[in-house]
């Protein structure tokens, strides 16, 4: 094989092309389920004309030159459906106004790293076509797909700006799948994509066809960090112009705030006077309003606006009610942590007032769950409203399990804090 010189694949990524025994394909192929190919003409040998834009684009380049002709032409779908493609992903975003974009720019990292990501697409179908659509049994989801999707994470070289987009891809992708279906390490795989990346983040925030990619897992990170008192990987970056999100809403202006507030309730874990540091984020929080007028001109429908309006509230109620749990440990009555709480689940029947009982509110996670420690209400009359899927996943199980055991211990006379339930009791993980 060296004779013929590296494949297809191996040459655009640089690397060393290995012969596999007995067949035409070489190793990484072979191992990536790819197609092995050499259709690439010979090099011309000296300084290459310039006549074009170059195959592989790095992490400031792809800032630089992300209207040129070589990208907009990895982002051109002819082909797209818009109503098909969200019929098929709709539980990873508010509505289908936001389909576009996300398949563009779930499509660019494909096109760019195909041997990473194909694989574990084919792998969330299968999980799709059983938890969304009911097409099939538990027992056709492809786990053995899913375990190689994970190797492949864990023995992936990030080189350039298109294998970190991947990765990101990549790791989301699987974290969701582990949650919903084997719950062996989502949050742990998740973070480590995140670490992974985290280089070329700066170069990805300031990059707005990406933000389908690289908004929502630093946004799930922040929250599942903020119930365990846990620092993300990643603070996140503003750009001047708001930022309105498939998973996060309007409240990706708020992250950077929320990721303070992971570091300060980390922060309290070993020196609990650190609570000062809470009033300046409190006073940020209280201060911080939703730009309404980026929904008004996203061209989202009335129902999506509504979503991410109730989200937005939300997540600012749940924010300050973290803040008084990180503040005052469980009595017996806390007016303030109650009106918080009550104020969350109010605003989440004025949305299904309005918008009707087969209405779904997703992406509340956090604020729900934090409101259902303060007011005895069972997850299980709440969960089927908060998502699409038709079968109830491992992660919403162990949920349950640990909010009945947080109950138990509430009602039998705990006084301490919410957060040394969370580090004792069962284990789970919060979704946005």
């Amino acid at each position: 094989m060296s004779s013929l010189g590296a494949c297809d694949e191996c040459f655009r990524r640089k690397r060393k092309c290995h012969p596999a025994p007995n067949t035409m394909q070489c190793i990484r192929c072979q191992t990536s389920s790819l197609s092995c190919t050499r259709t690439r003409r010979p090099g011309r040998i000296g300084r290459p004309p310039n006549t074009g834009t170059p195959r592989e684009v790095h992490s400031a380049e792809l800032v630089q030159s992300n209207h040129s002709r070589e990208i907009q032409q990895q982002l051109s779908l002819p082909d797209l459906d818009d109503s098909t493609f969200y019929e098929a992903l709709d539980i990873w975003m508010f509505g289908s106004s936001f389909a576009r974009d996300f398949h563009r720019a779930i499509h660019y990292c494909h096109q760019n790293s195909p041997w990473l990501l194909h694989e574990m697409f084919i792998t969330m179908d299968t999980f799709l076509e059983w938890a969304r659509f009911s097409r099939t049994t538990s027992e056709r989801v492809d786990i053995k797909g899913g375990a190689r999707s994970l190797q492949k994470l864990r023995t992936v070289e990030v080189t350039s700006a298109q294998d970190a987009l991947a990765v990101l891809m990549l790791g989301q992708a699987l974290a969701a799948f582990d949650l919903f279906v084997t719950f062996a390490g989502s949050i742990f795989i998740l973070r480590y994509a995140l670490s992974l990346v985290r280089p070329w983040y700066p170069s990805f925030a300031r990059v707005q066809f990406l933000d389908p990619v690289t908004i929502s897992p630093i946004f799930w990170d922040i929250v599942d960090c903020l119930a365990h008192r846990e620092v993300p990987v990643i603070r996140p970056q503003l750009r001047d112009a708001p930022v309105v999100d498939r998973l996060a809403g309007l409240c990706a202006s708020l992250l950077p705030t929320l990721y303070d507030l992971c570091v300060v309730g980390h922060e309290m874990r070993t020196d609990p006077d650190r609570v000062s540091r809470l009033d300046n984020i409190e006073a940020q929080i209280r201060q911080w309003t939703p730009d309404y007028r980026a929904l008004e001109t996203s061209g989202c429908s009335q129902i999506e606006i509504a979503l991410m309006r109730t989200q937005a509230v939300m997540y600012k109620l749940a924010s300050l009610l973290l803040i008084h749990r990180l503040r005052y440990p469980l009595t017996s009555h806390d007016d303030t942590a109650a009106s918080l709480a009550n104020e969350i689940l109010a605003e989440r029947t004025a949305f299904f007032s309005r918008q009707g009982s087969d209405a779904t509110l997703q992406n509340v996670g956090l604020p729900l769950i934090l409101a259902l420690l303060e007011v005895p209400l069972s997850i299980d009359d709440m969960w089927e409203s908060s998502t699409r899927l038709r079968v109830r996943p491992i992660c919403v199980d162990r949920l349950i399990s640990f909010h009945r055991y947080f109950w138990e211990q509430r009602l039998s006379g705990f006084n301490g804090s919410v957060f040394e339930l969370v580090d004792r009791g069962p284990t789970f993980v919060v979704l946005p």
